[in-house]
């Protein structure tokens, strides 16, 4: 069984001579930081807000990001172009997975009700030694002449940013084809 023992009193005892720590010197305080005048967050932020300002003033966007008077906002833009195209139809291709021989078309519709597109999707095969670019441009220009035979369409253009009225008549096929070229693949072809 364990055996459990009681101490007695220690016989430790202070040190009869105490270290002198009256006799040293007091360390040396902390030196005082110097002086910092770099601007706290508050007054950066205050500063930015109102080079923002000055710089929105000077462009003519209000403060909230909205044009200002002098500039046209958003919705004076939206109902220009929807007035511009009253009565047009307007669509969206898009190619997608062009490889060295296939491409995959997508056609987003005709008419500026988004619940009448009815996306449409054509496969496009430019056969052995074809040019996928080439059978991509004849598969649009066959998809424009369903709906606008022998009659001038507007064609947005993102590269140029701005409207272009083209041709889908059979004689100007191969300007509108150079057209359809650079607008989709971005390079023209020399002949």
């Amino acid at each position: 069984a364990p055996v459990l023992t009681q101490r007695g009193p220690s016989t430790r005892s202070a040190p009869a001579n105490p270290p002198p720590y009256r006799d040293r010197p007091l360390p040396e305080p902390f030196p005082t930081p110097p002086q910092d005048n770099t601007p706290d967050m508050a007054s950066t932020l205050k500063e930015r807000q109102k080079e923002r300002e000055e710089r929105e003033a000077r462009d003519g966007v209000s403060p909230g990001g909205n044009a200002s008077p002098q500039a046209p906002d958003r919705d004076s833009i939206i109902v220009k172009n929807l007035a511009r195209n009253q009565g047009d139809k307007n669509g969206i291709f898009q190619v997608r997975d062009l490889g060295v021989r296939t491409a995959v078309v997508v056609f987003r519709g005709w008419g500026d009700d988004p619940r009448q597109w009815r996306g449409e999707q054509f496969d496009v095969d430019a056969g052995q030694g074809g040019d996928v670019e080439a059978a991509v441009v004849n598969t649009v220009i066959q998809r424009i002449r369903r709906d606008y035979p022998e009659k001038d369409f507007d064609w947005e253009s993102s590269r140029l940013g701005k409207v272009i009225r083209m041709s889908a008549r059979k004689k100007d096929t191969a300007e509108l084809s150079a057209f359809l070229r650079v607008e989709l693949f971005g390079r023209r072809v020399s002949r």
